[in-house]
């Protein structure tokens, strides 16, 4: 993040309809140029150089995109980017524990790593470590995480029921499964906005691109005297799965790490494909050949 004159943000504001169309056109929604650059292709200076620009440039996925095309699915190439992020850190924070960890400096911050000493017990005024060490605190905060993807709707009270008294929680129990990101197999009329495997892009753009597709379908249907009941195809469920791991695959090397984007990192949970990563214009391109092709993949009563 960075600041905004008053001057810069005028601008913004005058330029908002050629913004859009920017986005639009753009790979993953945002806007701005995605080069084609390979990173080792270009020299070591030529590499910190871009680097650096995109990190007083601000902004997560202009980092991954915006500098060099594989940045996001290259190991060589992904780790000159740690390796430039993990020197920043190491120049803002100066005790190494805590670099480790992106802490800040401040006198009152510990990085304490509970795998190697986990909590033993919390006692009245403290928490104890494995390592026996008591640490002194006001106030404890529960970050115990969440599943991203698939647990707003597994966490839901009573269970959201589909055909034949299906529960999502036990649809999804060996993988989610979706197509095209808004619609599951046996749970008829549930249409998901920005659900699971829905593009891998700008937040806004993607929810536009599946209201628009969403609110077209159910406007076609409803002139041409159908679509009470609207619900994916097993099959079609399957393909879109297949194609989000594939690209999951090439595209990027998330698949291959425990976090929250495979809820890999949740115990008891198997690894799903949490997004399309073939960027929103791909994806607008898709839901396009859908609706052209009599919504292809749905069956509609």
């Amino acid at each position: 993040m960075r600041p905004i004159s008053d001057a810069e943000r005028a601008k913004i504001n005058a330029r908002y309809d050629d913004i859009m169309t920017e986005q639009f056109l753009s790979r993953h929604g945002h806007g701005y140029e995605e080069p084609p650059t390979l990173t080792m292709s270009a020299t070591p200076e030529e590499r910190q150089r871009v680097f650096e620009r995109l990190w007083h440039k601000g902004n997560g996925f202009r980092f991954l995109y915006g500098g060099f095309k594989d940045v996001a699915s290259n190991p060589e190439a992904n780790e000159e980017a740690c390796k430039f992020l993990r020197a920043k850190i190491r120049s803002i924070v100066k005790d190494p524990v805590k670099a480790a960890y992106e802490k800040f400096n401040q006198e009152n911050v510990f990085a304490v790593d509970l795998k190697k000493t986990p909590i033993t017990a919390v006692e009245k005024k403290s928490i104890r470590t494995a390592d026996g060490q008591l640490h002194e605190l006001d106030i404890i905060v529960l970050a115990t995480g969440f599943q991203s993807g698939d647990g707003s709707y597994k966490a839901v009270q009573g269970g959201i029921t589909g055909c034949n008294e299906v529960l999502f929680s036990d649809h999804w129990e060996d993988k989610m499964k979706t197509y095209l990101g808004i619609f599951v197999s046996s749970f008829p009329n549930l249409f998901m906005v920005t659900g699971p495997q829905g593009s891998f892009g700008d937040a806004p753009r993607t929810i536009e691109s599946e209201v628009v597709f969403l609110t077209t379908m159910i406007a076609d249907l409803r002139e041409a005297g159908r679509g009470r009941v609207i619900e994916c195809t097993a099959e079609a469920e399957v393909g879109w799965g297949l194609l989000c791991d594939q690209l999951a695959a090439s595209e990027t090397l998330v698949n291959k790490v425990s976090s929250w984007m495979t809820g890999k990192h949740t115990a008891g949970t198997n690894a799903s494909t949490m997004f399309h990563y073939g960027g929103l214009n791909a994806y607008r391109s898709i839901l396009r050949d859908v609706k052209n092709a009599h919504y292809r993949g749905l069956l509609i009563t």
